[in-house]
């Protein structure tokens, strides 16, 4: 039961991806400007600066959701912890960079190799976390 609660938000973030990034430039620009004008008020950062750290850091925490939810899926007794982080960051991250390839085409989007490694780290991140918070679970529970 457990697995497939993580598959389908596993889907469900990447589906929220792909409907994010296929919203045309100057939608996503408006969408990201409002929270970026919601968040300047505490910000110490400049409103182009407060903007670039908060699109970019989008990046890194839904790709890191992602690559968190495929480990729950993938997770399964015997499955040796490298495996378990790199079959989800690889995942993801071809997920990333298939999406930014895909904003090319979008009217207003650009394809930025930045945005990649950006989406790798983020899956990364989220993996060892995931490897991370399960052991703090396991350690609870003896």
């Amino acid at each position: 039961m457990k697995k497939y609660i993580f598959l389908t938000l596993s889907l469900l973030t990447a589906a929220l991806i792909f409907v994010l990034t296929r919203m045309p430039g100057d939608e996503s620009g408006e969408m990201s400007l409002a929270i970026v004008r919601l968040i300047y008020s505490i910000s110490p950062f400049d409103e182009n600066t407060t903007h670039f750290i908060i699109r970019k850091g989008a990046h890194f925490v839904v790709y890191a959701f992602l690559a968190f939810f495929l480990c729950g899926f993938f997770d399964t007794k015997g499955k040796g912890i490298f495996l378990l982080i790199i079959i989800p960051w690889l995942i993801a991250s071809i997920y990333g960079v298939a999406d930014e390839i895909h904003q090319y085409f979008v009217p207003g989007r650009v394809m930025a190799v930045m945005d990649m490694g950006i989406n790798s780290a983020g899956a990364f991140f989220g993996a060892i976390s995931y490897i991370l918070i399960r052991k703090i679970i396991h350690k609870i529970h003896k």
